[in-house]
């Protein structure tokens, strides 16, 4: 490595000594990516062990950041579990433990799948994560718990949840929704968690509907849910939707109609269970979709008192730069700026990393034709999984180096990037601590 100062022999022994333990410690094994203005050096790190090692020396954040916390899934132990990380201090906890003992192998294993906790969502008060537990790429089952962080207390809901689903909270914390995947039917349900001793679950979904209705997630006034499914009566095509608790839609626009649909086809879409986001005042709906029954693409809906309209977003063909599936759409706190994720090119189907992307909200509802697409995450990294802090000035979000995965620290503004973890672990979907707790 090249260095301006003076020869290794002249220089006294204690000196390199302590160069190179400056750099070990501040560079916490984040290897090989690139700056957008500059390329961190290098330092060769000893293999991983199989068990958690404390960092020898904190990250200096920016002042602003203390006080915060996050959490992120690492597979360090083994199993993919969920892990807290104080910003200031450096120090972590481990807030699960997942036993997949006696699970079912064999059969197709996507490349990307790790067994344990698969995904999360955070309770509005800080308090509970409520997370899905697969042991298994076998089937389409797994456990819906809720960890009490205050106590570390595990309440299990269920272990029939559909590997679809993604656990929903509304704004009282009080209730959760999900998709119960019963044999041929996957329905949606809330479970009421008013009275510690016991847990009410309620169907939501009417018996008469056909297929399986996946991804439900609320709305932060707590009125509406949207997921993707099938229309009443239009059940070999797959829909995003949004219904009241007693299972009434909304009145989609632009209408269309003819003999096979009764709904405009630009509600026909396939988004993935993080391919759902509302805005926080609950105005707009966000759709990020793979590609499907229709191209890839970024919608964005309008709702309004029992109406939702969609309008036409951006979709792979717009630029070259877009990839063929789209992902994590995350509104920034005054639902002014949609960051999202669209995979590169040549990405294989199913992974969902790629560059992070910025829109401003009022291209996407006026149907602007040339929007303006700000490039957030070095276009060098396979980067996913975003993250925005409370308040709207960093993002936390998975890279991809070889086998392993990082988590990253930027400023909104493109000022400021860190690794925040890179242990040669495979470690995903940061998120923060909600500023409520």
């Amino acid at each position: 490595m090249p260095m301006s100062m003076k020869s290794p022999q002249l220089m006294p022994t204690f000196l390199w000594i302590l160069l190179f333990g400056l750099c070990t410690a501040t560079l916490s094994c984040c290897q090989d990516v690139k700056q957008r203005d500059e390329t961190i050096s290098t330092v060769t790190a000893s293999p991983p062990s199989p068990e958690p090692t404390d960092r020898p020396r904190w990250l200096s954040l920016p002042a602003d950041l203390s006080g915060q916390e996050i959490v992120y899934l690492s597979n360090r132990t083994g199993l993919a579990e969920i892990w807290l990380l104080d910003l200031a201090t450096g120090s972590e906890r481990q807030l699960t433990t997942t036993d997949c003992s006696g699970a079912l192998v064999g059969g197709y294993v996507p490349e990307w799948y790790q067994p344990g906790v698969d995904r999360f969502a955070w309770s509005p008060d800080g308090q509970k994560i409520a997370y899905l537990a697969m042991c298994t790429s076998v089937g389409h089952l797994a456990q819906l718990n809720i960890v009490n962080l205050g106590t570390g207390d595990v309440i299990s809901i269920t272990n029939k949840v559909s590997t679809y689903s993604y656990p929903s909270w509304n704004p009282s914390g009080n209730h959760l929704i999900f998709e119960w995947d019963k044999v041929t039917t996957c329905r949606m349900y809330v479970a009421d968690l008013g009275e510690e001793d016991s847990i009410k679950i309620k169907q939501i979904t009417n018996d008469s509907w056909d297929g399986c209705f996946h991804c439900p997630k609320w709305s932060p006034d707590g009125k509406y849910v949207a997921y993707q499914g099938p229309y009443i009566g239009v059940a070999w095509r797959t829909y995003v939707s949004i219904v009241d608790l007693e299972g009434n839609h909304m009145s989609y626009k632009p209408e269309y109609q003819d003999e096979y649909q009764s709904r405009d086809a630009s509600w026909i879409a396939e988004p993935g269970c993080d391919g759902i986001a509302w805005s926080h005042n609950g105005r707009h709906l966000a759709i990020a979709c793979a590609r499907g029954y229709v191209p890839g693409g970024l919608e964005i809906a309008e709702v309004e008192e029992q109406t939702a309209t969609m309008h036409s977003g951006l979709v792979t063909y717009d630029r070259e730069s877009f990839g063929l599936d789209f992902y994590s759409p995350v509104f920034s706190p005054d639902d002014e700026t949609l960051y999202f994720v669209s995979t590169w090119p040549d990405t294989k189907y199913g992974w969902p990393l790629g560059t992070i992307y910025s829109i401003q909200v009022h291209d996407l509802l006026l149907d602007n034709s040339s929007p303006d697409v700000q490039v957030i995450s070095p276009e060098s990294q396979l980067a996913g999984f975003p993250a925005l802090s409370p308040d709207g000035k960093w993002l936390l979000y998975a890279v991809k180096t070889g086998e392993a995965i990082q988590v990253w620290l930027q400023a909104v503004d493109g000022t400021y990037r860190q690794c925040l973890i890179g242990d040669g672990f495979v470690n995903t979907r940061p998120a923060w601590r909600p500023s409520s707790r």
